[in-house]
């Protein structure tokens, strides 16, 4: 029988949040949650103490740059259970070497955001992500065309690298507030530009705004009568406020902004453009990055050029006296999630895609 193994750590503990609708089905990366026909099993980690202290010291020592030890024993101890393993968000890093030099033939398949920036090979970053042990998984789904792309450049080995466009929870993120919007709305914390979006807010007094995000200008921001903040410094967006208030945010926002740095590689803000267009709204949006949907040629929203607060003052302006064609937006932006980036469309591409690699002899 066909059984796959996820690696998931980033919804360890979390299967109740999703069953009971308290977080979006998106971060399942396409885990059949409530519809599991027994191929798949979702983080088969091994819970005795004793070796989950010995890993624990392990990572510790090794800032995790070697793999999580954990879960690597866990799967080689399970490893003739499986077909093959699907890692989302955790770390292999014995497991490919073993695949390379032939003492194991499980498929291994894994997800990658991007190709990481190249550091010195004396500080061992991304490890995991390196052209040798990349070249050992059999399947490599892309979170980009740009990335899947570079991959194809990179690797000279016969690994099955696609491009799948990823989702929102169309449901969950479903705006059933019929009132007046109120404010332009931003929220997360990775690389984001808050520093050039806030410039433009202080020339924008007869506009109000909330943030969501860290901001290390803290005195500058409080003398702002039309800026409310939420600093989500310490903690990421979702644990600094529940979702039901980013939900009511993002219901009562006039358009979404997403403030980025310009990174042609960036993928940061995906999870915001989708949730946004899920929500039905506008999206004003720094020209960065590699993601894969055109907010101007969507007609979903408009694009801000990097670093330029005098544009964002521009862009903002238009939308805010121009709410029609905000609401048009944002209609295009959610008709285009149920179309093509929803949980079911993605859950049913993913799985088709680790079935073929699992399945090939």
């Amino acid at each position: 029988m066909n059984k796959i193994a996820w690696v998931h750590l980033d919804i360890l503990n979390r299967s109740s949040d999703f069953e009971n609708n308290l977080y979006p089905k998106s971060h399942l990366w396409g885990y059949p949650l409530g519809n599991n026909d027994g191929i798949h099993e979702l983080n088969p980690f091994i819970k005795k103490k004793g070796l989950i202290r010995i890993c624990n010291l392990y990572e510790r020592i090794t800032r995790s740059r070697f793999g999580n030890l954990l879960v690597e024993i866990s799967l080689l101890i399970k490893i003739k259970q499986f077909n093959s393993i699907y890692c989302i968000s955790g770390k292999l890093f014995w497991i490919p070497i073993l695949k390379k030099i032939g003492l194991i033939r499980t498929k291994l398949i894994i997800l990658i955001y991007r190709i990481p920036e190249k550091s010195p090979f004396w500080k061992f970053h991304n490890l995991h992500l390196s052209t040798f042990l990349l070249s050992a998984f059999d399947g490599i789904n892309c979170l980009t065309k740009k990335t899947a792309n570079d991959l194809v450049s990179i690797l000279s080995v016969n690994s099955q690298i696609k491009y799948i466009p990823w989702c929102t929870d169309e449901k969950f993120f479903f705006n059933k507030n019929k009132s007046d919007s109120k404010y332009f709305f931003s929220s997360g914390k990775t690389n984001r530009d808050y520093t050039t979006l806030i410039k433009s807010i202080k020339q924008l007094p007869d506009k109000k705004f909330l943030l969501i995000g860290h901001f290390p200008e803290k005195e500058p921001i409080k003398s702002l009568n039309n800026l409310t903040i939420i600093n989500s410094a310490d903690n990421q967006t979702d644990t600094a406020i529940t979702y039901e208030c980013l939900k009511k945010h993002y219901s009562e926002s006039i358009a979404v902004c997403i403030p980025l740095h310009g990174d042609p590689n960036d993928t940061c803000g995906f999870t915001e453009m989708l949730e946004a267009m899920s929500m039905g709204k506008a999206i004003l949006m720094t020209r960065s990055g590699c993601l894969d949907i055109d907010i101007e040629k969507n007609e979903i929203g408009y694009y801000v050029n990097p670093k330029d607060p005098i544009d964002w003052e521009k862009k903002i302006n238009y939308l805010a006296n121009n709410p029609k064609k905000a609401k048009l937006m944002g209609q295009n932006g959610r008709k285009l999630i149920k179309e093509v980036y929803n949980v079911t469309s993605y859950e049913k591409r993913t799985q088709n895609f680790l079935n073929k690699i699992s399945q090939q002899s």
